[in-house]
């Protein structure tokens, strides 16, 4: 029997963290999406669950908790461990920090200035951090924001909360 290296050592504890890292995220995700419908205020119940504002959430809750369930279920059958990234996500951490910022504050201002509003501004300001400059980001900002709002407003006919931060009449 040959004696453990600490490379091996290291290698279980990665897999064991990947494998804690899946489980986690597909146990907050199914927990999430059981909640969605309380954690959405003014939450319609007459309206079929396609046009609720719960159905982009939910779909993507349940995009997440059945992917990290899938990933989790390939590293307990031992999967590599080997990513086809073209960069480490440790180097490049604080582009991944800065977005992480950028989706919490998109959430954060979607409720505040609206749908249109605060996707317009999400995209801009991913394309002006990706240093893409001001032009294409304005335009892929206005355009995406319009084809997104197009399907989901009108194709879809979901309903999103009104902006907190616009005067009512």
């Amino acid at each position: 029997m040959q004696p453990t290296t600490s490379r091996e050592l290291g290698e279980r504890a990665q897999r064991r963290i990947a494998l804690a890292f899946s489980a986690a995220l597909a146990v907050a995700g199914t927990t999430l999406l059981v909640f969605t419908p309380a954690l959405i205020p003014a939450m319609r119940t007459d309206v079929p669950y396609y046009r609720s504002p719960a159905f982009f959430p939910m779909a993507a809750l349940a995009l997440l908790a059945v992917a990290a369930a899938l990933h989790a279920l390939r590293l307990l059958r031992g999967a590599s461990l080997d990513g086809d990234d073209i960069d480490a996500p440790a180097d490049n951490w604080r582009m991944v920090i800065v977005a992480g910022g950028a989706y919490a504050g998109y959430i954060a201002l979607v409720p505040l200035v609206g749908y249109v509003a605060g996707t317009a501004l999400f995209l801009l300001s991913l394309g002006l951090l990706s240093r893409l400059g001001w032009k294409v980001p304005l335009v892929v900002s206005v355009v995406l924001t319009a084809v997104l709002f197009g399907v989901f407003v009108y194709g879809l006919n979901v309903w999103f909360p009104g902006a907190s931060l616009a005067p009512t009449r």
